[in-house]
C-alpha cells in the first residue's frame, strides 16, 4: 500500500538474512512502482515484473515491533535472586510506559558455560507500534537497552571482559560491543 514501510531482498536469500535498506512505497501502478528510500530521500522506480519474485517485508502489516536483546553475564557475581530482580525491573519499566511497550516476551537462559564462568541470556520485548514506525521503536529501544545496562549495573550483574557483548536482533540487525 501507498505510504508502507517496506525492505526488498532476493528469494534465494537465507530467511535470517538482514533487510538493511527500508522504502517507502510512493505509487504503484499496474507497470511500476515507486519507491522512496527512508534513509536519503531517493527515489527509485522498479518494474513490477522485477520484483515479483523478491522478497518483500512489509513492515505496516508486521504487528507489534519484537525488540530483542542477548546478553552474556558473569556467573561469580550473578544469582538467580538477581536475575528475578531484573526481570521484576523490566516489567516496571514495561508497565511505566503503555505508550511504548506491550508486553516482556520473556526473559530466559539460553546456555550456560560453567567452565568459563557466564551464561547467556535472551530478552524479548513487544513494542506498542510495528516497524512502520521504525524511529519511535529504534528511539524506544535504545531507552530499553540502555535501561537493562544500568539495571544491570545497579543491582550487582556483571559482565566477564572478555565475553561481554550486547548483540541487538530484529530486522535491523547489529551488534554493540
Amino acid at each position: 500500500d501507498i505510504g508502507d514501510r517496506i525492505a526488498i531482498n532476493t528469494v534465494n536469500s537465507a530467511p535470517g538474512d538482514t533487510f538493511g535498506e527500508h522504502w517507502l512505497v510512493e505509487d504503484i501502478n499496474l507497470s511500476r512502482t515507486t519507491l522512496r528510500h527512508a534513509v536519503t530521500n531517493k527515489l527509485a522506480t522498479l518494474d513490477n515484473g522485477s520484483i515479483a519474485s523478491m522478497r518483500i517485508i512489509n513492515y505496516n502489516r508486521s504487528p507489534n515491533a519484537l525488540i530483542n536483546m542477548n546478553f552474556k553475564i558473569c556467573l561469580s557475581s550473578t544469582t538467580t535472586k538477581k536475575v528475578k530482580i531484573l526481570r521484576q525491573k523490566i516489567e516496571e519499566f514495561i508497565i511505566q510506559r503503555p505508550r511504548s511497550f506491550v508486553s516482556l516476551v520473556y526473559l530466559r537462559c539460553d546456555d550456560l558455560n560453567t567452565e568459563e564462568g557466564w551464561a547467556s541470556f535472551h530478552l524479548r520485548v513487544r513494542h506498542r507500534f510495528s516497524w512502520q514506525a521504525g524511529n519511535m521503536v529504534m528511539k524506544d529501544r535504545a531507552e530499553f537497552l540502555w535501561y537493562c545496562k544500568d539495571t544491570c549495573k545497579e543491582i550487582g550483574i556483571n559482565y566477564k571482559q572478555n565475553v561481554t557483548y550486547f548483540k541487538f536482533i530484529d530486522d535491523n540487525e547489529g551488534e554493540f560491543k
